[in-house]
């Protein structure tokens, strides 16, 4: 082999060494480049599903798992659909647990709205709930602890209780359920739809109309005020003034203005009841 043909093989050997180490170190960069695509892939995942905590979708027919749901359950600390934990992520849902600094936050100027009052108009305690009809933890307050503050508190004089709405947009029925409760209302039977709402798992555009007339409306005339806009209005005036008290989930309570935020047990309820009755005495 001449001199010249070693020449041209050692450079021949450099260039094919040198080709193969630039495609390794293109390599390694994709492979890095990969990497942090994955990287950054996976907090995007992670942030869609943080994101779709707060939002379930059931299965048609299939009923809610409490201890599944975005908004707690169990003798887990409650969490009001839509809203932050309450008490800052401190136990407050369990049996018998009540959080620390129960009902501190008073907010002024809260009133009934424009529903049906239950109780005596004159009692000295207005107790408030802005609330969603297609809540699980609502309907878990109305089941388990509403009876006990009608029968204690309600029936007795000391307590009125109103409801305002407050439909979440992830709810896909809670605003039609809201318009049909206020028609109902207009023919003083808002509390008896209220409690049909309340025994129902399920809460569809079917059912709505079949617990409209199971409390025995008019179909015309309800079919005519759902569709009114006028309607529609004094519901979004009531998701209006829920935030502008603070109200960012459900169910939220103000007991003369005393905020409480989620489904508690009834004893925490009945403590601020009680400090608001005592008031009323001095």
């Amino acid at each position: 082999m001449t001199v010249v043909s070693l020449v041209v093989f050692g450079a021949c050997i450099i260039i094919g060494l040198r080709l193969a180490m630039e495609v390794v170190i293109t390599d390694n960069n994709l492979r890095k480049e990969e990497l942090t695509l994955s990287r950054e892939t996976v907090k995007q995942l992670s942030e869609i599903k943080n994101m779709l905590r707060g939002i379930q979708i059931n299965r048609p027919g299939e009923a809610m798992d409490e201890q599944k749901h975005p908004c707690g359950g169990g003798d887990q600390p409650s969490k009001p659909c839509g809203g932050k934990p309450c008490g800052g992520g401190k136990p407050c849902g369990g049996k018998g647990q009540i959080p620390p600094n129960l009902g501190s936050q008073k907010v002024e100027g809260v009133t009934a709205g424009t529903n049906q009052v239950k109780g005596n108009a004159s009692a000295p305690v207005l107790m408030v709930e802005f609330s969603d009809f297609e809540c699980p933890f609502s309907k878990k307050f109305y089941r388990e602890t509403f009876p006990k503050i009608d029968k204690e508190y309600i029936s007795t004089g000391k307590v009125k209780f109103a409801y305002r709405d407050f439909p979440l947009p992830f709810h896909i029925q809670a605003q039609s359920a809201a318009i049909a409760a206020r028609c109902a209302g207009k023919s003083a039977k808002f509390w008896e739809l209220f409690d049909e709402f309340g025994k129902n798992d399920k809460l569809d555009q079917n059912e709505i109309s079949m617990s409209a007339k199971a409390v025995g409306l008019d179909k015309d005339n309800f079919n005519r005020c759902f569709n009114d806009p006028a309607v529609k209005e004094e519901v979004k005036k009531d998701m209006d003034e829920g935030m502008k008290y603070g109200v960012s989930g459900t169910p939220a309570f103000f007991i003369n203005g005393r905020k409480i935020e989620g489904a508690m047990a009834f004893e925490a309820y009945k403590q601020v009841i009680d400090e608001e009755l005592q008031k009323v005495k001095k």
